[in-house]
């Protein structure tokens, strides 16, 4: 699974991305955009960090910034610094960021069906991206197509890959694009809701191929999604994001155990859960736990937190002031004032999570 022509790969524990007060706004014409407001993180070599929040939170427009896939009359970088291994790509040209695409990173999109041209074989597709990115010849770059479709574990690859996208199921099509993405070997996979659409024994069987490619080949994944239960299984470190900002950033077991912010606290009790065993059938019936409200309007945020107008630890300065991004206690990041009380009622490290 070499690849020759790669970039030199990031040392173990290296750090593959860096993102740093990235803000992203559109322009239109109802007014501006900020949907993403100085957001920071990292992902390292090996590691999975996973982007969570309701929708419109600015997860995937995180993700596209990343990869520079911004709607060019529209959508803009106006402050930030991404940094891609040895790129800072908020700076890199059209044509460098051509070679980045593929090469260093790539990023899995969620539904297949809409990511592939459904008039050309799969074969073509693949060997597109091999040859625009690796220049092998014709031959070569099949040959790389029919390894990769084996190592995503796809049956009878030397039969899928004559076949069209609609010939195949939706997880089947999902496996082409993961092995799209990984034909050139990048150092950083970007997954955005790439199991949303699917059942969830496809989901799980695609988690499990994402995670064993991981640690065959020592990627960093960056997976953005909405659902806690997928970051809880795959992701060691979490960043929390709310109406363009990061609420919370810590590692998954940290944050799952004791949330620091109530926005987190929100979405964690969300969450539905089996009835402890031997429990009273009347009291397994219970409402699920929503939070109230809706996220803000991006082109008319209101002043201060913006998640105050639905937080239930909202005092009068939540209103007036935005809080920062302070660090509660190693590694545990948090915008919140009354992050305090949420610390108060953590539980008691022995718990078991």
């Amino acid at each position: 699974m070499a690849n020759p022509t790669a970039p030199e790969r990031a040392a173990p524990d290296e750090t593959v991305l860096a993102v740093e007060g990235l803000k992203t706004q559109f322009f239109t014409r109802d007014g501006i955009v900020r949907a993403v407001d100085g957001v920071s993180f990292d992902v390292k070599r090996g590691e999975t960090v996973g982007v969570v929040g309701e929708s419109g939170s600015g997860k995937s427009v995180t993700a596209l910034s990343i990869m520079r896939l911004l709607a060019k009359r529209t959508g803009r970088i106006v402050e930030g610094s991404i940094h891609l291994v040895d790129t800072e790509i908020t700076a890199a040209s059209e044509r460098k960021m051509r070679d980045i695409r593929g090469n260093v990173a790539s990023m899995i999109f969620q539904e297949p069906m809409t990511s592939l041209n459904p008039v050309l074989k799969i074969g073509y597709q693949m060997t597109e991206t091999i040859r625009v990115h690796q220049g092998l010849d014709k031959a070569a770059a099949r040959k790389r197509a029919l390894d990769m479709l084996r190592f995503v574990h796809i049956p009878e690859p030397e039969r899928r890959i004559n076949q069209y996208p609609f010939e195949l199921s939706g997880g089947m099509r999902q496996r082409v694009m993961i092995a799209m993405a990984l034909s050139c070997n990048p150092q950083l996979l970007i997954a955005d809701e790439a199991t949303t659409a699917l059942d969830v024994t496809i989901q799980a069987q695609i988690l499990e191929l994402i995670r064993e490619l991981r640690e065959k080949i020592g990627m960093a994944v960056l997976m953005i999604t909405h659902d806690l239960g997928v970051v809880a299984e795959t992701c060691d470190r979490i960043v929390v994001m709310y109406a363009g900002k990061v609420m919370e950033r810590g590692t998954v077991r940290e944050v799952f155990r004791n949330p620091l912010h109530p926005y987190t606290k929100g979405l964690l009790a969300s969450i539905p859960r089996l009835p402890e065993p031997g429990a009273a059938a009347r009291e397994a019936r219970g409402n699920l736990t929503e939070l109230p409200g809706f996220v803000p309007s991006l082109r008319n945020v209101p002043p201060g937190c913006r998640f105050a107008p639905r937080c239930s630890y909202a005092v009068a300065k939540c209103h007036e002031e935005s809080p920062p991004l302070m660090e509660k206690a190693p590694g545990r990041l948090t915008a919140c004032f009354e992050a305090h009380r949420l610390m108060e009622n953590a539980m008691p490290e022995t718990a078991n999570v």
